[in-house]
């Protein structure tokens, strides 16, 4: 009697089970529809779209944001750097050409090369011991220093630590100034190259119009160069000290200038012109008289020397053309 109760109550059990998935099934049945109507004819239940935070522009984005034109700093440069990456060909174009403007004829002549009596006397002396007589045939060279503009237009970089586009271009090596001359020489199809010594310390010296001066153009260092006593510690514009004879500026001061011929060593090539941060005359020696002479190693040496960071140049040109007197 028992186990038919316990049937009987498990019977009734899966009936009510039946019958409330049945009024469930219905009830659904009912509902969906009204849900459905209520939902736009798209389809889909839209869920809008979560709201991103836009950061407000500070004012270096708006910089960053402003049209620009010509060339742009390079970050962490000071102003009056500029870039070739943002050079247009036309001021590439205008820079080059500007420069090859800028070279001086220089008929050519014999002089007389070396310790000359103006440039020795007791209380300075030049570090050349002996003269000799040079002959040279005419040539080409550049009225001023290579600017920093100027080797950017070329090489697309500056490796200058006194930043400025008509500053000299500084901390270049003989090797950095070959491979810029063997550019701007495919750039303009013309012959440039760095001057001999002696090419350079007859330009110096004024050529064929030559006064006798003990530097480039006067007997007074400060009204040619840039040295110690005058520049502040830094290089200065090129062209704004008084040019020499030929109408050449800062053949003394500002930037050491390269030449072609080797020094002591092998490694070493001469340099000439004297630099802005030395004093006009140390241990007797004149620094700036024309016919001193100094050596540097050809290569950088890392960390980079002083006394290379120093060197500039300065170009020349052979004579494209014979001159008609």
């Amino acid at each position: 009697m028992r186990r038919t109760a316990n049937k009987s109550q498990r019977n009734k059990s899966a009936d009510n089970k039946k019958k409330g998935a049945i009024v469930f099934i219905i009830l659904l049945a009912l509902l969906l529809p009204l849900a459905t109507s209520a939902q736009p004819k798209s389809g889909g239940l839209k869920i809008p779209p979560k709201k991103t935070a836009t950061a407000k522009p500070n004012s270096s984005t708006k910089q960053s944001a402003t049209k620009s034109s010509g060339y742009k700093k390079k970050s962490g440069t000071k102003s009056g750097s500029k870039t070739a990456a943002t050079m247009s060909k036309a001021e590439r174009d205008r820079i080059i050409q500007n420069l090859i403007a800028n070279m001086v004829y220089v008929e050519g002549g014999t002089f007389s090369m070396g310790a000359t009596p103006e440039q020795q006397n007791g209380s300075y002396r030049s570090n050349c011991k002996s003269t000799h007589c040079v002959t040279l045939s005419s040539f080409e060279i550049g009225k001023y220093e290579v600017t920093q503009a100027e080797w950017q237009a070329v090489m697309g970089s500056n490796p200058s630590e006194h930043k400025g586009k008509n500053l000299p271009v500084e901390r270049v090596d003989w090797y950095d100034c070959q491979k810029f001359i063997r550019k701007l020489n495919a750039i303009t199809g013309r012959h440039f190259r760095l001057p001999s010594e002696a090419e350079w310390e007859y330009a110096a010296r004024g050529g064929n119009r030559s006064h006798g001066y003990r530097y480039a153009g006067s007997n007074n260092l400060s009204e040619v160069a840039w040295y110690y006593d005058n520049s502040n510690g830094m290089t200065h514009p090129v062209g704004t000290k008084k040019p020499n004879e030929l109408g050449l500026y800062d053949m003394c001061g500002n930037v050491e200038e390269w030449c072609q011929d080797n020094g002591l060593e092998e490694s070493d090539r001469v340099v000439r012109g004297g630099v802005y941060h030395i004093i006009e005359f140390y241990s007797g020696l004149g620094y700036f008289l024309v016919s001193y002479r100094s050596y540097r190693s050809a290569k950088h040496l890392y960390p980079l020397s002083s006394l290379i960071g120093n060197c500039g140049l300065r170009l020349v040109s052979d004579v494209m053309f014979t001159k008609i007197i």
